[in-house]
């Protein structure tokens, strides 16, 4: 009879770990997609992890970018005033935490006293994590889109956590500065750098000089245009990233094909703020595995 009841608990759990097992990062599959022009797969980035859940950067939020099947947390980081680079979006943290001032005025034993307050201004348990907590929390399950919002001189901090973590293989970097993003490539060789190329007369110059790895569009139509994307791609072998962001996940929350002005652009990389409405969609159109 005991044993009857765990074969019947074994089969009724079965479907619920298989659903688990599909909705985690694919971290394999990621990779596999990340740097490749092609448009059968689209992949998704949850903006300052998933923050409508958690609070913006914590490593609450990108546990569940994880456990929701997200390809890449798009993080900040920043560099305490002893030298140690944090994961916080602001210049001070006032707005997303309990306490008050500039991220480069405050050590990282002050900053851990903080609690991290969510999107409706609620104090949490959470805390300031370091980019070396979230890395060692997330490489190798997750990549990481590291938003540089530090100057030149503090990149080195920054690279020198990537590589002590040994998570070169789980991040990009993000700069829209052609200089820092030229530095990163010199202090870290052979990391995904991405930038910011706008469709201007310049393109073919900043893209044959920086050599990115990923294309990050600007937000206007310009920037957009449906041959410049497909020059990117087919003449550069590039991949082009692209947000959603305000107006466009605004409306897929009333109609989710609003996404298809980006699908339809053959955008390889989607930064939102609902990535799981996002992930949803592209499921449906065999968009994603």
């Amino acid at each position: 009879m005991e044993m009857r009841k765990n074969i019947l608990f074994i089969v009724w759990m079965l479907p619920l770990f298989m659903a688990a097992q599909q909705a985690s990062t694919d971290f394999a599959y990621v990779k596999q997609h990340l740097t490749d022009p092609g448009n059968e797969v689209v992949l998704v980035a949850a903006h300052r992890a998933m923050h409508t859940r958690y609070p913006e950067n914590s490593l609450a939020a990108i546990t569940d970018a994880i456990a929701h099947g997200v390809d890449i947390v798009e993080v900040d980081v920043r560099v305490s005033k002893d030298g140690i680079p944090v994961l916080m979006h602001n210049e001070t943290v006032d707005h997303i935490s309990t306490g008050s001032g500039k991220v480069k005025k405050i050590c990282l034993s002050e900053l851990k006293t903080f609690r991290l307050r969510d999107d409706r201004g609620k104090i949490t348990r959470h805390s300031i994590p370091t980019l070396e907590e979230a890395l060692n929390l997330g490489k190798d399950k997750i990549v990481f889109d590291i938003d540089l919002k530090v100057n030149t001189r503090d990149l080195k901090k920054v690279t020198a956590v990537v590589k002590k973590c040994d998570a070169i293989n789980s991040v990009f970097f993000y700069d829209s500065e052609y200089d820092k993003i030229q530095r990163v490539e010199r202090l870290l060789p052979g990391v995904l750098r991405m930038t910011k190329i706008h469709h201007d007369s310049k393109a073919k110059k900043h893209l044959e000089m920086l050599l990115p790895d990923i294309v990050h569009l600007g937000n206007s139509a310009v920037d957009r245009e449906v041959g410049f994307i497909e020059t990117v791609q087919r003449d550069y072998r590039l991949p082009v990233f692209a947000n959603a962001l305000g107006e466009t996940d605004e409306a897929a929350r009333d109609d989710i094909r609003a996404y298809d002005i980006l699908l339809d652009r053959k955008v390889n990389i989607i930064q939102t703020d609902t990535p799981v409405l996002l992930l949803q969609y592209l499921r449906q159109k065999n968009k994603h595995r």
